[in-house]
């Protein structure tokens, strides 16, 4: 079982787990080797409202067709509709939120509100914000662990059988988020900058396939396990936020 991480400077960590067996040998591409550009194709720019600021983790309940996206610069909560490919609500007063993750089995979606030093819990049937919790200085990004119920505020990459730390992968500058399509094996970096890095695990080998400009501040990511559409939220195309719903060129 292996965990892959993106790791940007100021040292802040995303990590998605991957239920393969790693090879040591097969570690990537060596660091500056040039990748072919994306084929995505894009599917639809989707309006999100609020205003051009900063959009910052995502997390998606498949189950109920939900998309949870922290708007940092407006201290909301955007619950997208991903059927029906529209915002269903705004979910105001999470001061700063930095961090947002759904637990469908919990039906619960919790936010870091870095602004406050909260974690707040919200219920997914109606959408409220149910509970707050203090959340230690300066809450990010959030885990869950559904053996004790819990997440951390540390996220850290390491071989799952021996504990032991896994190669490096060069990616785009400046990564902050990541998503894994584990139907597809295919592995999305995004950076700070609106590059994207793409890796293909097979057989249990990791190689890069493609790295280009996608948009400016491109740098949150999420892949929808069953449609494969990648959502990648842009706080400012001519002007106003929107979801930018993608599909690979090859399924």
């Amino acid at each position: 079982m292996t965990a892959f991480l993106s790791r940007w400077t100021k040292g802040w960590l995303s990590v998605a787990l991957l239920t393969v067996p790693f090879l040591a040998g097969n570690a990537g591409a060596a660091p500056g080797a040039s990748a072919p550009p994306l084929q995505l194709q894009l599917v639809a720019d989707v309006p999100l409202g609020g205003h051009s600021t900063r959009l910052d983790y995502a997390s998606l309940d498949a189950g109920r067709h939900l998309l949870f996206i922290a708007h940092l610069g407006d201290s909301e909560v955007i619950v997208f509709d991903t059927e029906a490919r529209r915002v269903v609500k705004r979910i105001a007063n999470v001061s700063q939120v930095h961090g947002v993750l759904a637990i469908p089995t919990l039906g619960r979606v919790y936010a870091s509100a870095t602004g406050t030093d909260e974690v707040v819990a919200i219920d997914e049937a109606t959408l409220r914000v149910i509970a707050r919790m203090p959340g230690g200085d300066y809450p990010d990004g959030l885990a869950y662990s559904p053996e004790t119920h819990k997440g951390n505020a540390q996220l850290i990459v390491v071989d799952l059988r021996t504990g032991a730390a896994i190669a490096q992968f060069p990616v785009v500058k400046d990564p902050d988020v990541l998503a894994f399509d584990a139907r597809l094996q295919t592995l999305y970096v995004a950076g700070e900058w609106g590059e994207v890095s793409e890796f293909k695990v097979s057989d249990g080998r990791v190689s890069k396939t493609g790295e280009s400009l996608l948009a400016p501040n491109a740098h949150v990511v999420a892949i929808h396990p069953v449609t494969h559409e990648i959502y990648f939220p842009l706080m400012g195309v001519d002007g106003e936020p929107v979801l930018r719903i993608m599909r690979g060129g090859k399924e």
